[in-house]
């Protein structure tokens, strides 16, 4: 009996290290994120995000830890266990996106940010149907020229979305977490069809498009002004706050 009763005890205690350690992590990890900054002071590249939102200035660029990526996007719906809907299925549209450059080697944790903890800016185009990834230049063709575009609306749910991927899930170990108060930032961005204001405009204000002899590259400046939404820990969808004065300077670089 006293071997079994030792045996217990160290089972205990080996447990609540492991749970203590395991808060702390997050505690830090949690302090570490929420003392990022995010200053347009010093930027350098000419690839960048910058805005204001909800008042507050909000910048990444290229190079400063973060990337300028161009990729693609899919969706389609189902009718029923599995049945594709045919016209539905195969919506292909552009990713304009800065994605974060997570430290491989970090020497604290704050040098180490997972990807959940710091946030991806997210510009997506209008898409075609097609039951193939097309061409990116065809793409391009269809959706980047100078002039103004259309975002998603109640109305029309082919259009430009932007949103900004910043997960809190290191908040929520606790009762009573509330995403409206308890984030970071949260995940926002111009919501759904049945919430996207018709005010929120998007225009292409410059185009360069330069040839090499194997890239097209184009040098596309979005400027964004639009209203943000995020959703409750019920992932109930509410009325974020508001991106004014948006830049999103990209460089895309299409094979031929």
């Amino acid at each position: 009996m006293k071997k079994l009763l030792i045996i217990i005890a160290a089972l205990v205690i080996s447990n609540s290290c492991q749970k203590d350690d395991y808060l702390e992590f997050y505690d830090l990890k949690y302090e570490c994120t929420k003392s990022m900054k995010f200053s347009c002071e010093g930027i350098t590249s000419d690839q960048y995000f910058k805005g204001i939102i909800n008042g507050k200035e909000f910048c990444v660029s290229h190079g400063n830890k973060y990337k300028d990526l161009t990729g693609f996007y899919t969706g389609g719906t189902t009718t029923s266990p599995f049945e594709f809907d045919p016209s539905e299925f195969g919506r292909v549209g552009l990713v304009f996106k800065f994605e974060p450059e997570v430290n491989q080697n970090p020497t604290t944790i704050c040098d180490g940010v997972d990807m959940s903890s710091v946030p991806s800016i997210n510009l997506w185009s209008p898409y075609v149907i097609d039951s193939t990834i097309p061409p990116m230049k065809q793409l391009m063709d269809e959706f980047i020229s100078i002039g103004e575009k259309k975002f998603w609306t109640k109305d029309d749910s082919n259009g430009f979305r932007f949103f900004i991927n910043w997960t809190c899930g290191d908040t929520t170990y606790y009762e009573g977490f509330d995403r409206r108060t308890d984030c970071i930032q949260g995940g926002f961005g111009t919501g759904g069809k049945k919430l996207n204001p018709q005010k929120n405009r998007i225009v292409i204000s410059d185009l360069h498009i330069t040839e090499t002899p194997d890239f097209y590259i184009y040098d596309i400046t979005f400027e964004i002004n639009a209203e943000l939404f995020s959703t409750d820990k019920y992932r109930n969808t509410y009325h974020y706050g508001q991106l004014e004065d948006g830049i999103f300077k990209h460089r895309a670089f299409v094979e031929k």
